[in-house]
């Protein structure tokens, strides 16, 4: 029996309508401090993750600093291109791939920038890898709780577009969870920090824009400036991070449960021993939770 083979034809490569790339490439060589990437190879390598999805990119930029992201954006939104921030690639779904301008955070933008460890927060750039900002915390007794198992290679932002848990979702939430604010970059370019706001600091946010064309909109921001949720606009310049006391493998810390959102509260309350330990479930007795602990054998 013979098989018939049949050619297909290479599909053109999906551009954007009316995008010139070559102009786009030489304004972001241009005023942009960082490696610009245009080339077949450098496209083909981006063009996947760790899902089976393959999107080729327009290109490629790995801004030297946030204010080097910040301009490529904006040199994108003057051109109509779009864009995708890329963190470390392990993505399952296809997440960091598409037919956009790809920013790498991770190369040069992955810093721990300060650590407060009496509030137990930090504040950290996109590119950061989770066991990288774990080791740097470590001399503070802190970590970033939720660990998915990409941690030795997924970067913070990443975590943060992706919502990341992993096995520790019930000692220490999920990402959103652990974020106390977030300063936000759009395509439109408009940049601010988005958490817990006060009276004071919403009065200085409706001074400021005073005479703009929609005086009004900072009323309507009042919930979202308190209570941020995940974010998913197209830049995430740095994140400040709640952080925990570090847990050791042998145990378990659930926290407090909130009874406005039914979500954990601080961290670090409630240590539960014993040889890989984990939790089942929890009951609230007097405000702290019961576990029921299951040993593996061994």
């Amino acid at each position: 029996m013979s098989l018939d083979v049949i050619q297909i034809p290479t599909p053109p490569p999906r551009r954007s309508p009316g995008l010139d790339t070559r102009a786009l490439e030489h304004d972001l060589s241009t005023e942009v401090d960082g490696e610009v990437r245009f080339d077949p190879g450098s496209r083909g390598s981006y063009a996947t993750d760790a899902s089976n999805y393959r999107q080729v990119p327009i290109g490629v930029v790995v801004p030297r600093s946030v204010e080097a992201g910040a301009a490529a954006i904006d040199v994108c939104a003057r051109h109509g291109a779009p864009v995708l921030p890329r963190g470390g690639g392990t993505s399952l779904g296809g997440q960091c791939t598409n037919v956009a301008v790809v920013i790498d955070w991770t190369k040069y933008c992955n810093r721990l920038i300060s650590v407060d460890a009496e509030a137990q927060t930090c504040l950290v750039e996109p590119g950061i890898v989770l066991d990288e900002l774990n080791a740097q915390l470590a001399p503070y007794g802190l970590e970033f709780g939720p660990r998915p198992s990409t941690h030795s290679h997924c970067a913070l932002g990443g975590m943060l577009g992706n919502n990341a848990c992993g096995a520790t979702a019930q000692r220490s939430g999920k990402t959103d969870e652990n974020v106390v604010a977030l300063e936000i970059l759009t395509h439109a370019g408009t940049r601010w920090w988005a958490g817990p706001t006060s009276d004071e600091e919403l009065e200085g946010v409706r001074a400021r824009r005073a005479g703009v064309r929609h005086p009004e909109r900072p009323a309507r921001c009042r919930r979202p400036l308190r209570r941020p949720g995940p974010c998913s606009l197209p830049g995430h310049p740095a994140p400040r991070l709640r952080l925990q006391p570090q847990c050791a493998a042998a145990g378990v810390v659930l926290r407090h449960r909130t009874p406005d959102r039914g979500q954990r509260g601080d961290a670090g309350d409630h240590p539960a021993g014993g040889a890989e330990a984990h939790a089942h479930g929890e009951a609230e007795v007097d405000g702290r939770p019961r576990l029921r602990r299951h040993h593996r054998g061994g």
